[in-house]
């Protein structure tokens, strides 16, 4: 081996990189430059959060302004677990506690 690489750029997508350039010549000004953003914090989405109560992960997808619009497992389904959780730690109605 030579110890060079060769790269087949054939298949790649050419990038133009000429720019306009104003004549300066021209009276007309320059075009503002567009208003800048208000500054929001990024957020992922989505985003994976863990249910301590019932050591699961939860994956919430989120709307533009970041409210949760959509989860898996969904809200429902974190109620019957919930549910499920409580009724196993809870004793049956009408049971005597061994002792």
């Amino acid at each position: 081996m030579s110890g060079q690489v060769s790269v087949n750029t054939a298949a790649l997508p050419s990038v133009s990189t000429a720019r306009s350039v104003a004549n300066p010549s021209s009276s007309s000004a320059a075009p503002d430059p567009a208003p800048a953003a208000s500054p929001q914090a990024p957020f992922l989405n989505p985003q994976m959060t863990i249910d301590p109560a019932l050591g699961i992960t939860v994956i919430e997808f989120l709307s533009s302004t970041g409210a949760v619009e959509n989860s898996i497992p969904s809200q429902h389904q974190l109620d019957a677990y919930r549910q499920a959780q409580a009724e196993q730690t809870t004793p049956a109605p009408g049971t005597v506690a061994k002792g």
